[in-house]
């Protein structure tokens, strides 16, 4: 029953933060010390941090959140042959329980335990990583409870599990033992980033869980910078899903010629390709050159949805590995390969900056990122907009429902308040008109981007089982 009054709905536990937009999450995979091999994790950079320790993925991170990244889904690989760390402890000659690290890795081998018995018919479990005590069970009675303990505790759990092999309690030990076996495995291959995808298990490893994972919407690689075959899967993620914009780059080594050929090898029809030329000297990795990715990427998700990420100075960035003259950077740009280079110095004492290319003025493709971005932030509005009318009788009812939905999400990226006034976009016209197959209707609508020189034309039909949105290439009045 309720009872009338006045009622505290408020969140507890601080100030309510709206989660990011869609286009400002990203995901990455690689390799790390820590983390759970082969799942999505998900945070901030300090939450990433905690998990994974170092490694490619902390530095890729690192360096995405110096440029203006905070939100990421991270998955973990790792080599064949990869081990982790373990211990058996003994009543007497028998092993009675397994203390084993929580994931793969030669960190585990830096973890230790100590057992005493604190409490008679007890055991106290003390837990180093290094020289560091990460956390104690105290008293536990069974081995049960020390299982329990382990798996519920928000931080031993990030570093060690239990595994009971008899009742009987373990013999105390004079100081810590330490783990041992765990292994890092065989160098990563691109077949371990690309990943794999069991139909039977339903089971995926590496790039193989962002097809599963709806919320991001910029995709890159930490380790394997510059790989054809992981430049080539992303994109395909991408065009498949229909959603997001693969971050691509060369080899470190690459020469112009080379880096003009791999980017005209990635076929990206629906514009899904975002390719970058020039590593610089990170302060975050002072004496090797980095790949650009991670600094756009930072970049993305500092702007507007629809602000270019042109004329835009990289934070950590010392010096260029090769530094392009104005002819050289316009060659790239020309085949839409964008480019890090000099810029005029900033107050800052920043001068190396973002280069973006541009359309074409007959280019119907969303090649520049800004479009990309606002187009999948303005289509998946619609989708929520008009999903509800599948399965619906096609009647006039419907259709002027169907206009009225689409009509408040162009209000929307028309008015929308930014930085730079109000909307996302120059124009946008929706329009609904029955198809040629029954029940089945055409929800129509396009949209010129701000600095466009031409509108993107989308037609979502919605059909009595589903919802399908495809880019056309003409244009419908």
């Amino acid at each position: 029953m309720i009872i009338p009054g006045v009622y505290d709905i408020r969140r507890r536990g601080g100030v309510y933060i709206p989660p990011e937009p869609p286009t400002k999450v990203n995901f990455v995979t690689g390799t790390a010390k820590r983390g759970t091999l082969n799942k999505v994790i998900i945070g901030t950079f300090d939450t990433i941090a905690n998990k994974v320790e170092s490694g490619d993925i902390y530095d890729f991170c690192y360096r995405a959140y110096l440029n203006g990244a905070n939100n990421f889904h991270v998955v973990v690989v790792k080599g064949a042959n990869a081990a982790k760390a373990t211990k058996s402890f003994k009543k007497t000659d028998a092993d009675v329980i397994t203390i084993t690290a929580a994931n793969e890795g030669a960190w585990g081998n830096d973890l230790s335990v100590k057992i005493s018995e604190d409490i008679t018919g007890t055991r106290t479990y003390h837990f180093k990583y290094g020289t560091n005590l990460i956390g104690s069970v105290l008293a536990v009675q069974t081995n049960d409870a020390l299982v329990d303990a382990l798996a519920n505790n928000p931080t031993l759990s990030e570093y060690v599990t239990a595994t009971k092999l008899t009742a009987d309690l373990p013999d105390v030990t004079e100081s810590y033992v330490s783990l041992a076996g765990g292994a890092d495995g065989d160098a990563v291959t691109n077949s371990n980033i690309i990943g794999t995808y069991n139909p039977t298990t339903g089971v995926r490893t590496g790039l193989q869980l962002a097809i599963v994972d709806p919320d991001w919407f910029n995709i890159a690689t930490a380790t394997l910078e510059g790989d054809a075959s992981i430049n080539a899967a992303m994109i395909t993620i991408c065009e498949n899903r229909n959603y997001g914009k693969a971050l691509l780059t060369h080899l470190i080594g690459a020469t112009d010629d080379e880096i003009k050929t791999a980017a005209e090898a990635l076929n990206s029809p629906n514009g899904r390709a975002s390719f970058w030329a020039g590593y610089y000297e990170s302060y975050a990795k002072m004496g090797s050159y980095v790949s650009p990715l991670a600094a756009v990427m930072g970049i993305l998700c500092k702007n507007e949805v629809f602000v270019s990420p042109s004329n835009n100075y990289i934070t950590d960035a010392l010096s260029l590995k090769k530094a392009w003259d104005d002819s050289q950077i316009e060659s790239f740009l020309l085949r839409k390969i964008n480019v890090v280079g000099k810029g005029i110095r900033d107050a800052s004492g920043r001068v190396i900056k973002t280069i973006h290319s541009y359309n074409k003025t007959t280019d119907p493709d969303l090649i520049e990122v800004q479009y990309t971005a606002t187009y999948d932030a303005i289509n998946r509005r619609m989708r929520d907009a008009i999903s509800w009318a599948i399965s619906k009788p096609n009647t006039a009812e419907l259709q002027r429902q169907l206009q009225g939905s689409m009509e408040l999400v162009q209000h929307w990226a028309l008015n929308e308040p930014t930085s730079w006034g109000n909307g996302i976009i120059k124009d946008m016209w929706v329009k609904v008109t029955e198809a040629p197959s029954p029940d089945t209707l055409y929800c129509d609508w396009g949209v010129l981007f701000i600095g466009a020189a031409h509108y993107i034309i989308n037609r979502s039909t919605v059909s009595p089982t589903s919802l399908e949105s495809t880019i056309l290439r003409e244009q419908i009045i």
